[in-house]
């Protein structure tokens, strides 16, 4: 598995998961340093793989809107500019079953934006020539009246989503004060229009402080059973039971270790 544990980071860490743990417990797993990334990923975001050696990223706020293709090395091999678009908070990077991205400009730190947007572009190896017009999928938050809402009720930035069947699922980055350790899940349809995205489950990921128990990413195993969201300095798998996402099997949580 690929993984940048925070959007800062400028290398590729790589990790290896031992999947045969059958009770809840904390666990340190050991990641190490494969390569650096492109000099023009200067704030990395986003992350998505293709294959081993063939994988995608993008900046975050004020970069430009592109995607840049980089091999395990951190050799860039090609840049698409997603065009008519502004890159305003672009915090991840998803595919679909068939290759579909979807590009998440749902950054909000100050819990106070009403343009939220994700980006949906075909599987790049589809696309011809440096470029590409996106379709648009919009929309806001079932639970949100306030924007922004009262600092306890802060809880609507949003930087990890996955594609799972027919619908995209956010998990929110929980910045409440005083800190609720809570990420929330949202669900919402893969295809372009404008929606209110469904509230549908929460996790307490822990009590604080923000920097060690916020959501960064999620991701789902190759084989689609299991979910895995990333925080700063550890990560939380869950068993994906009879094709829905959900908190209900809390399988492993995972601690970083660098060697």
């Amino acid at each position: 598995m690929v993984i940048h544990p925070n959007k800062f980071s400028r290398f590729i860490l790589i990790f290896w998961l031992q999947l045969i743990v059958i009770t809840i417990q904390s666990q340190t797993v050991n990641i190490s340093v494969k390569a650096t990334l492109p000099s023009v990923l200067n704030e990395s975001s986003g992350l998505e793989t293709i294959n081993r050696n063939n994988i995608w990223s993008h900046n975050d706020s004020g970069g430009e809107p592109k995607l840049y293709n980089f091999d395990s090395t951190g050799t860039l091999l090609r840049t698409l500019k997603i065009l008519n678009v502004p890159n305003i908070d672009w915090e991840d990077l998803t595919r679909d079953s068939v290759g579909n991205f979807y590009i998440g400009d749902f950054g909000n730190n100050l819990n106070d934006r009403q343009d939220l947007k994700i980006y949906k572009i075909p599987a790049p190896s589809n696309i011809t020539g440096d470029s590409v017009i996106p379709q648009e999928i919009n929309f806001t938050y079932s639970n949100q009246f306030a924007f922004p809402p009262a600092n306890p009720l802060k809880n609507f930035d949003m930087e990890a989503m996955i594609a799972f069947h027919d619908s995209l699922y956010l998990f929110s980055k929980d910045r409440s004060d005083p800190y609720s350790g809570y990420t929330k899940l949202y669900k919402l349809p893969k295809v372009p229009g404008t929606y209110v995205a469904e509230l549908i489950d929460s996790f307490y990921t822990g009590p604080g402080p923000f920097i060690s128990y916020s959501i960064t990413s999620a991701d789902i195993s190759p084989d689609r059973s299991k979910l895995i969201l990333l925080g700063y300095s550890k990560c939380w798998l869950f068993q994906i039971l009879v094709g829905t996402i959900s908190f209900q099997v809390l399988f492993n949580n995972l601690i970083f270790q660098e060697v």
